[in-house]
């Protein structure tokens, strides 16, 4: 079951934030302040994307199981591994991959190495939906970061890898806190990697 996120459309002012800060008074307002307006942005950014994607019959998850799948050394993976890389279950990954095998975008096929095992593929209907969609589709990306001059969009970067690193730090750190910290900062890499890929935006 999809869940929509909810955000205030008008953002609120920096009054009513001091007046809950009097209610809550542990609470960071420039930390709740940040978290909104970040909110607000990738709300934004998601509805204008998935608008687009739409139009073509398609969705962020499926887009990024595209690009995945072109992009990859390994132009053929296992359900599995897709799963994985998207950070979906694996019944979720069977249902996107059934709709993408219907539209004749992938393709399944037993494995060479092991015929118990299938794995997927991307179609030349895939390669030329993705030709058509990716420009406007990186257009639209763009287009929010159009305000920023190169060296902002630097210290936004950095300043978000950060974030990312540090959010997986703390939940990991929360729900198994016997591992080690070197071992959950390299599992952050891998998650903002992976977070660039659902976004549409690969090294």
């Amino acid at each position: 079951m999809s869940s929509q996120i909810i955000y205030l459309k008008d953002l609120p002012k920096h009054e009513t934030l001091r007046a809950m800060a009097r209610d809550y008074p542990q609470v960071d307002i420039a930390a709740v302040e940040l978290y909104i307006l970040l909110l607000r942005l990738v709300n934004d950014m998601i509805a204008e994307v998935e608008a687009h994607l739409g139009r073509h019959g398609l969705s962020r998850g499926r887009i990024a199981i595209l690009m995945i799948l072109r992009h990859q050394k390994k132009e053929r993976m296992c359900a599995a591994e897709l799963a994985r890389y998207c950070g979906v279950s694996r019944p979720t990954m069977t249902q996107m991959l059934r709709g993408l095998r219907r539209a004749g975008l992938v393709r399944r096929k037993p494995a060479a190495c092991d015929l118990r095992r299938s794995v997927i593929s991307i179609t030349s209907r895939g390669r030329a939906v993705m030709k058509a969609v990716m420009p406007d589709y990186y257009r639209k990306i763009q287009a929010f970061s159009v305000g920023l001059n190169p060296r902002s969009q630097q210290q936004l970067m950095t300043a978000a890898r950060a974030m990312l690193a540090e959010s997986a730090l703390w939940r990991h750190s929360s729900a198994a806190p016997h591992r080690s910290a070197s071992h959950v900062k390299i599992h952050g890499k891998h998650e903002i990697k992976q977070a660039t890929w659902i976004a549409g935006v690969h090294a």
